[in-house]
Order: C-alpha cells, then sequence, then structure tokens
C-alpha cells in the first residue's frame, strides 16, 4: 500500500493531478450538481467531499478523508461541512 509521501515522490506534478480523477460514473452523478456549483474549486471540492464520504475509510471525519486522499488538504473540505 502507498502513502501519500510514497505516492508523490513516484509521481510527477502533471500526473499527480491526473491521479486524482474519480471514475467516470462518479463524475457523470457529480455533474449533476455543477449547475449550483459556480467555480471550479467549489466542483473540484464537492468531488473530493463526497468521495471521502463514499470512500473505505471507517472514520468518515474531514481529516481522515483528507489524509486518505492524494492532493486533498483539511482546509479545501471544511467548507463543505460548514
Amino acid at each position: 500500500m502507498f502513502t501519500k509521501q510514497a505516492l508523490h515522490a513516484e509521481v510527477s506534478p502533471n500526473e499527480r493531478d491526473n491521479s486524482c480523477r474519480h471514475a467516470p460514473c462518479f463524475d457523470r452523478w457529480c455533474k449533476r450538481f455543477d449547475d449550483l456549483l459556480t467555480h471550479q474549486a467549489q466542483k473540484r471540492e464537492f468531488r473530493n467531499y463526497i468521495g471521502g464520504l463514499l470512500g473505505e475509510s471507517e472514520r468518515k471525519n474531514l481529516s481522515q478523508m483528507a489524509d486518505n486522499a492524494v492532493g486533498v488538504t483539511y482546509h479545501r473540505l471544511h467548507p463543505w461541512c460548514a
């Protein structure tokens, strides 16, 4: 199993951005809400938040979700719970 640090060390910055993509069926489902979100950052973090909720982690707090995902930080996820 790779840690977030190990994955970042083995992947270039351009590849790192693409490695965070979700499955096509997940993106299609999330697109239903795109008209409600006005900025790209909102759309991206909405997908990260929902992906964290649906993820395999037993703990569903923001800190754990951010730690489990590559390129996701606690501070970017926080507005989705406020």
